[in-house]
């Protein structure tokens, strides 16, 4: 499957060249060439920067997950999460008319935002079909690099097998089922994982530790998620809110939040002396993206650079994005494993797109759609469940809704996995785990057919 897009942000002529051919999960693409390639579990991403000009350009390429049940909604659901989330964009995006190309259904869509004082253009492109949805995002600070973008996207190919989700690479090996402060009832609280880190549940926090060092999980809260558009007001309201009241005597206090990463990375560090224990110490806090504010403890700068490979003086505007992976990576060992009575009473995911299309020529309103999608599981006793999915989409005016309905039995397979006898009118096999946020847990499944987790909140 080959697609030819325009784009509505770059005005270029676009020459494919031929160039080797490189896949990554379902897609194979053609590169630019002499752009830096990072691979990571879940995207492959290609960087240039030009320091002589000040512009840069990076496009990244997902790893495929289930569909959300349309085109519509894959896209809504990735411009929220890679988005939104990642470059803090309100504006919603601008559209471009997409064909459908060999059974796969396309869209393409986006925005203009500031980055770092300056002005930048990011496009999201998504591709569903065959029970699967990949995404390309497009970031660029110039329209000079217009044909690098359309020349990647007008040579994807993508293959129609279906693609298993990977296991977490942090699986449980080992779990203790003592209560956690925060547990409310549920069964794991700890978690030990193969490379040696414990996760334990807390009262504002998920504790981390292995040998000396302690990583602290902050969970939200209402003065650290809401989003300051200064960073340096960002970053120390983050400091002075979840680090500071613990400690005293700080010296070698460092920031950095200033880097061409469009998902807007901040560290702040200093060393410390524990409150309680009156312990010296050195403190890192660290957020990037969708990560949470994420707090480390070390006996010293040293001990945290030889642990996480990063080392604070050498930081700059121009710093890999790679980089921070071994940071942004401790927020998944937020996970605990699952208990039959842990499933009882009703989890739900409720999901809302809305799309504003603009004529890219006129710049008038060419219509509004829709997307909204519920669904439930209701575990009862007996190990029954009760099950149901209602959609609704379509242009605004003319919406159209459905409702499935499955029950029956649940089984726990394993500490991370469950089988439900029903769901669609077939067995369906999930992969399971809870997260832990302030007051409660998260029920995360991803059908082992497709890849992707869903989350599930509990209805009290």
């Amino acid at each position: 499957m080959k697609i030819i897009l325009t784009l509505c942000f770059f005005s270029a002529i676009v020459l494919q060249a031929a160039a080797q051919k490189e896949s990554f999960d379902i897609t194979t693409y053609t590169p630019p060439k002499y752009w830096s390639k990072e691979e990571k579990k879940d995207a492959v991403s290609y960087k240039i920067v030009d320091k002589k000009n000040k512009t840069w350009c990076q496009i990244g390429i997902y790893r495929s997950t289930a569909t959300k049940g349309s085109a519509e909604q894959d896209f809504e659901n990735d411009w929220q999460e890679l988005i939104v989330a990642g470059y803090k964009i309100t504006d919603a995006p601008r559209f471009n008319a997409m064909p459908d190309t060999d059974g796969w259904k396309i869209k393409s869509g986006g925005s203009k935002y500031v980055f770092n004082n300056n002005n930048a253009m990011v496009m999201l492109t998504t591709f569903s079909g065959y029970g699967k949805t990949m995404s390309i995002v497009a970031v660029t600070s110039s329209p000079d690099y217009g044909a690098d973008i359309q020349n990647l996207i007008a040579s994807v190919e993508l293959s129609k097998t279906n693609t298993n989700a990977p296991l977490p690479n942090n699986n449980s090996n080992s779990i203790n089922t003592s209560p956690g402060i925060n547990s409310k009832g549920f069964t794991f609280s700890t978690s030990n994982f193969d490379d040696g880190w414990m996760a334990a549940e807390k009262t504002d926090w998920v504790e981390l530790r292995k040998g000396d060092i302690k990583v602290l999980l902050h969970y939200a809260n209402a003065v650290t998620s809401k989003y300051i558009p200064n960073r340096d007001v960002a970053t120390k309201t983050a400091w002075d809110n979840l680090v500071a009241p613990k400690y005293g005597n700080l010296k070698n206090y460092f920031v950095f939040n200033n880097t061409l990463d469009p998902e807007a990375p901040f560290l702040v560090s200093g060393d410390v002396t524990e409150n309680s224990t009156g312990k010296n110490v050195h403190v890192v806090l660290f957020n990037r993206g969708k990560s949470g504010m994420i707090e480390f403890i070390c006996s010293d700068r040293n001990a945290f650079i030889k642990q996480f490979g990063i080392d604070q003086t050498k930081l700059e505007f121009y710093t890999s994005f790679e980089s921070w992976e071994p940071l942004k990576r401790m927020s998944s060992y937020n996970k605990f494993a699952v208990a039959n009575a842990d499933f009882m009473g009703k989890w739900t995911n409720d999901f809302t797109g809305i799309q504003q299309y603009v004529n890219v020529y006129t710049g008038f309103d060419a219509g509004m759609s829709t997307y909204q999608s519920r669904q439930n599981f209701e575990f009862l006793s007996g190990n029954t469940y009760k099950w149901d999915l209602t959609v609704a989409s379509g242009m605004v005016g003319n919406i159209k809704g459905k409702t499935t309905k499955a029950a029956g039995k649940f089984f726990v397979l394993s500490n991370w996995q469950i089988k439900c006898s029903d769901i669609s009118g077939k067995p369906t096999i999930y992969n399971a785990y809870f997260s832990c946020v302030k007051g409660g847990r998260v029920l995360w499944l991803s059908d082992t057919s497709y890849p992707g987790y869903t989350a599930f909140g509990k209805v009290n």
